[in-house]
């Protein structure tokens, strides 16, 4: 039994690649290297990125005070204010 589509070229031939053709062109290379050069923004980006990894992730500080807050029973939270706080993210 023999299946043909006609239009379609055996993939050998699509694939075949010339290898000797490829070590040529890699023999005429110049020697130079490449350059890679950030813009003082891309500097910028990197120092601050490097500053924020080094931020704690919690400030602990605040949530101790507020634990303080709590355990003394002076810690007033008003709904008024979780919603202001929520509204204020969305402008």
């Amino acid at each position: 039994m023999d299946f043909r589509i006609d239009g379609v070229r055996p993939t050998f031939e699509v694939h075949k690649t010339d290898k000797t053709g490829a070590v040529s062109r890699l023999s005429r290379t110049s020697g130079k290297k490449d350059n890679v050069a950030l813009s003082s923004q891309g500097r910028d980006y990197q120092m601050a990125l490097r500053a924020l990894k080094e931020v704690p992730d919690i400030r602990e500080n605040r949530v101790n005070e507020v634990l303080d807050k709590i355990e003394s029973g002076s810690f007033d939270l008003s709904s008024k204010d979780i919603a202001s706080k929520m509204l204020s993210l969305f402008d």
